[in-house]
């Protein structure tokens, strides 16, 4: 019992010592671009249930500043493309986040991500064939999630993403990151 307490402290004394000297060389500027699928279920107030549903092609690109190879700060752009249903949204989403990153090894990281949003939408439908529906909305939230990150060389990243933004809307993204 006794050696495997001793064990398990020499363990975790190593990962903290080896997340540390992973993440010495990790600071500085980064731009993410990724691509993937933003799948989306809203509506508005009590009207319906799935006034909003469905997915669509999805993008975005990011800019931040990494203090260390454990914390960064991260702004960016979002284009979660139209999303069908009884009305049509156009949505686009501005961010700030705070992104704390875990080295498992030297190529290898886990990261999460919380933050705000402001999401725009450009909702329209075609009522009947005289009357049309169009409005522009703009909400904040929280946005938040997880990934991984594969570090290839140096400065140049591949990641997995998986978000959430508000309530009604998930996006699973896959994209490339360049650290100066």
């Amino acid at each position: 019992m006794k050696h495997s307490r001793i064990l398990v402290l020499g363990l975790v004394i190593f990962l903290f010592l080896a997340a540390y000297a992973t993440a010495q060389n990790s600071n500085g500027l980064y731009i993410n671009a990724k691509w993937g699928k933003t799948d989306a279920n809203g509506n508005i107030g009590n009207v319906s249930d799935s006034l909003i549903g469905g997915d669509d092609d999805a993008q975005a690109y990011e800019v931040g500043w990494r203090f260390s190879g454990l914390v960064a700060v991260q702004v960016g752009y979002h284009d979660l493309g139209t999303l069908p249903g009884t009305l049509e949204a156009k949505t686009t989403a501005y961010s700030l986040t705070f992104v704390p990153q875990i080295p498992l090894t030297r190529s290898i990281s886990l990261s999460g991500k919380v933050g705000v949003v402001a999401l725009e939408s450009d909702v329209s439908a075609i009522l009947d064939d005289t009357a049309t529906f169009a409005e522009n909305l703009s909400d904040e939230d929280i946005i938040y999630g997880a990934g991984v990150k594969l570090r290839f060389v140096a400065g140049l990243s591949l990641f997995y993403e998986y978000e959430f933004l508000g309530s009604d809307l998930e996006v699973q993204s896959l994209g490339a990151s360049w650290q100066f």
